[in-house]
Parts: structure tokens; sequence; C-alpha cells
């Protein structure tokens, strides 16, 4: 058996140095797996969401994306007092939806990811965010969520990913490929910026990629993708032995 802590959290911005969490939610996932006839049992566990002090006020920027202002979060626990209860258990892995944003701002781990989990089992998805990989694998999900459990909450967010998680288990994958899977960079089909966004990854100039190749500052997944399809293309195109 293991459990799987999903976890979805709300920030005052992107930057760790900078912003903190000022909502979190974890939703377990207990996972069965029967050896002898290959049967998992996966349930959904419990359930819980907190709004969270962050110690400085929440910028009108990050509060029009998710709705928390300070008033809201002016008595909520801060995020030191909540650790003993995200760990309790404890898990056997944390899992969020590109836990690489997640995981700057939650000191736990080992970690699963779901985008690179879906992006593996899933590549002809139109994309791979939550909203639309519900939708696109026609998750059976519950629609009684009150107004406290917003469409774009922390809770809900955790819900999906779970929801998303607990598929991947269905069809087969194990918990090892999708650790080896979290852990490496992921393999996108597209990119979303630059001259070429949009377009499928085997349609971009060549020298498009080199160019990236070379850029100190790009992401891990877009150097990989770039470095693999490039490969892709030297191995096309060295003669084949006879």
């Amino acid at each position: 058996m293991a459990l799987i802590r999903v976890i979805d959290v709300e920030t005052t911005g992107l930057d760790p140095a900078i912003h903190r969490v000022c909502e979190i939610a974890c939703v377990d996932v207990v996972v069965n797996e029967e050896k002898l006839n290959s049967l998992v049992k996966v349930e959904r566990g419990e359930m819980w969401s907190s709004l969270v002090n962050p110690g400085h006020e929440i910028p009108p920027q990050a509060s029009a994306i998710h709705n928390i202002i300070d008033e809201m979060v002016k008595d909520a626990p801060m995020m030191p007092n909540l650790y003993p209860r995200i760990k309790a258990g404890p898990p056997d892995y944390f899992c969020a939806h590109n836990n690489r944003f997640d995981e700057k701002f939650v000191k736990v781990g080992p970690w699963l990811d779901t985008y690179r989990i879906a992006l593996w089992l899933w590549p002809s998805a139109p994309e791979h965010k939550l909203a639309t990989l519900r939708y696109w694998l026609k998750l059976n999900l519950t629609n009684d969520w009150n107004d406290r459990k917003r469409s774009h909450s922390a809770l809900w967010d955790a819900y999906v990913c779970a929801a998303v998680l607990r598929r991947a288990f269905m069809i087969g994958a194990t918990i090892e490929q999708m650790v080896e899977v979290s852990s490496q960079p992921a393999l996108l089909r597209r990119f979303r910026f630059g001259k070429w966004a949009g377009k499928p990854i085997d349609e971009i100039d060549r020298g498009y990629l080199d160019w990236m190749l070379s850029q100190k500052d790009m992401d891990d997944d877009s150097r990989h993708t770039a470095f693999t399809e490039l490969q892709r293309r030297r191995n096309l195109e060295r003669p084949q032995s006879s």
C-alpha cells in the first residue's frame, strides 16, 4: 500500500524568495497493488484545505488569480504551523501538477508530477493543463462544490490532480514508472513562447532549436525538448549501414 498526498498551493506571487503561500490543500490517494492478479485499487482519502497567512500583503495581481485577499488570511495559520498536518502519516510520496512550482513553496518530498505523467501517458491531449485534462479524460468528478470550494482554488485543483493520478494508475502506470517520469525534464509537444509558439516541435526551424540550446536561462523542459528533437533529426540524416 502506498499513501500519496496530492498538494496544491495558491501563492502571493511566483518568486519563493519574496512570495509565500496563501492557501494550501491536500488530497490523499491510497494505492493498493495486488501482485497476484495485477489489480490496482486506488481510493481517495482525506481532503482538507486551509488559508495561510503569508506574513505580508497579497498583491492585487495575485488576488485577481485566486480571489484571496488580506482580510481573508489575517487570522489564518502560517505555513510552519501547518507542516505537521502536511507531513502526517507520513506519505510515501507527495504529488502536484508541475511539482517544480509547488515544491519551491512546500518543503517536502519525494514528488510525483502529474504534468509530466500526463505528457508521457497522453501525448495526444490538446494541452496538459489540469482543466483541459479533466474534460479530455472525461473524469467523473462530483459537482457538489459550494462557494467556499470555488472552481479555481487549491482544494479543487488538488482534487482534479488526484483524479488524473488515479486515472494513470487505472490504465496501468506503476509508481516506479511515474517516479522516473516525474524526475526527468518534460518532452514538450509545443513551445509556448517565441515565433514558433504553438507549432509542432518537428516543424520548428533547426536554427531556432540550436539557438535555444545556446541560451543559458532556457528552462530545462524546453532545452531537453530542443536537444531531443535535434538528436532525432541527426539520427534520420545518418546513412544507414548496409
